[in-house]
């Protein structure tokens, strides 16, 4: 209870100073909450990289093989008739 009164006191001191102090007090504290979260978002994202299996990346991806694709791809012979029609309407 204690505590309380003393960050109940602490609060009313802060309400006590001007809106400039007030002001640079709030940012402060933003900004030092902010570059706390910014070192915690780094180091997880350092222990993801450190986890990373990069053996089995690509088979768990599953990729399709391109050359198969390709072979699968339309053509652009199946469009030539289509192409020479378009060129002869706009003669």
């Amino acid at each position: 209870m204690a505590k309380f009164l003393k960050a109940k006191d602490f609060l009313k001191k802060i309400q006590g100073l001007p809106k400039g102090k007030r002001k640079i007090i709030l940012w402060s504290v933003v900004i030092a909450l902010g570059l706390v979260f910014i070192v915690f978002w780094f180091l997880s994202i350092k222990k993801a990289v450190n986890s990373f299996n990069k053996e089995g990346f690509f088979e768990k991806m599953k990729l399709p093989d391109v050359g198969q694709e390709m072979d699968n791809a339309p053509s652009y012979k199946l469009f030539e008739d289509d192409l020479k029609k378009l060129e002869n309407e706009q003669q």
